[in-house]
C-alpha cells in the first residue's frame, strides 16, 4: 500500500475508487465429446461412442451425412439438430439446472428434481385455489320412514295385527280392514284399552261369569305388554320404575 505523506502530487496524477457489478459465475453444460452425453469429459467416459452429426455408433470423420446438416439428429432429444447445438432442449434444461444448484446451493441431483417438479407444475397446474373456499356439497339422503312395532296379542282376539313391516313398504303398504281404526289411534289409547280389558276379564272372574284358569292367560298377556310398554329389567320381568339405570335384575314394586 503506497501512502502519500508530505510529498506533494502532481498535477497530472488523479486518485479515485473504479466499481464493478459482479454476479454468481454459472457453468455451462459440459458435454462429452465421445458419447454426446453431459457432465463428464471424454478421457472419463465408459460409454461408447457416438456420432455429433447423425448420433450413430461411430465418429464424426465416418458419418455419411457430414456434409448435410439438414439430416443431423440429435442423440440427446432426437431433434433435427447436431448434439452441439445450444438450443436443444437437453442442453437447456441442463443449464437451467447448474443455474438452480448455484444461486440456491444445492446438488445436481436436488436441483434436477426442483427443476422437474416446476416442469411437471406448469404442465398441470390443477385447480386453482381462491380466497374464499367453495364448501362442499351437501349429501342429500332419502328420508328415513317411520319405525313400527308390533303389538302383542291380545285375549278378545286370535292373531295381533301385523303393523311391523320393512323399511321400503312401510309408507306405501295399505292398512288392515279388521284393525283399521285401532292403527290409527295413539299408543295411549291403546295402552288404556288393554288395561281396561284386563280389569274386566278380572272382575269377570270374581263373579263367576269366566272360569279361573283364564286368570294365568290374562296375567301372562298383562306381563307380556307391560314390559313391551316399559321395557324389561332382566329380558322377562316388565319393569314398573322409572328412569331404572338396572337392567339385569327384576324391579321391587
Amino acid at each position: 500500500m503506497i501512502t502519500f505523506k508530505d510529498a506533494a502530487l502532481p498535477s497530472h496524477v488523479t486518485l479515485g475508487c473504479l466499481r464493478h457489478r459482479v454476479r454468481e459465475y454459472v457453468p455451462l453444460p459440459l458435454r462429452c465429446l465421445k458419447c454426446q452425453g453431459f457432465g463428464h469429459h471424454a478421457d472419463r467416459c465408459t460409454r461408447g461412442v457416438r456420432c455429433v452429426r447423425c448420433g450413430q455408433a461411430h465418429s464424426l470423420d465416418n458419418c455419411p451425412i457430414k456434409d448435410n446438416p439438414e439430416r443431423a439428429v440429435c442423440v440427446n432429444c432426437g431433434g433435427h439438430h447436431s448434439a452441439a447445438y445450444r438450443g436443444c432442449s437437453r442442453y437447456q434444461q441442463v443449464s437451467q439446472v447448474l443455474k438452480v444448484a448455484t444461486v440456491n446451493k444445492i446438488s445436481y441431483r436436488d436441483a434436477l428434481i426442483k427443476v422437474r417438479a416446476d416442469v411437471d407444475a406448469v404442465a398441470d397446474p390443477g385447480p386453482r385455489s381462491t380466497s374464499t373456499p367453495t364448501p362442499a356439497p351437501l349429501e342429500q339422503r332419502p328420508p328415513r320412514p317411520p319405525r313400527t312395532r308390533q303389538l302383542p296379542q291380545t285375549a278378545s282376539t286370535s292373531a295381533a295385527p301385523q303393523a311391523t313391516t320393512t323399511r321400503a313398504t312401510a309408507q306405501t303398504a295399505p292398512p288392515q280392514a279388521a284393525h283399521g281404526p285401532e292403527l290409527s289411534e295413539t299408543r295411549t289409547d291403546i295402552f288404556h284399552k288393554r288395561i281396561l280389558h284386563y280389569v274386566i276379564c278380572l272382575y269377570d272372574v270374581l263373579i263367576g261369569t269366566r272360569p279361573k284358569e283364564s286368570l294365568t292367560l290374562v296375567r301372562n298377556k298383562a306381563y307380556k305388554y307391560a314390559g313391551f310398554m316399559f321395557g324389561t329389567c332382566n329380558g322377562s320381568a316388565p319393569c314398573f320404575i322409572g328412569g331404572c339405570s338396572n337392567r339385569h335384575f327384576t324391579c321391587n314394586v
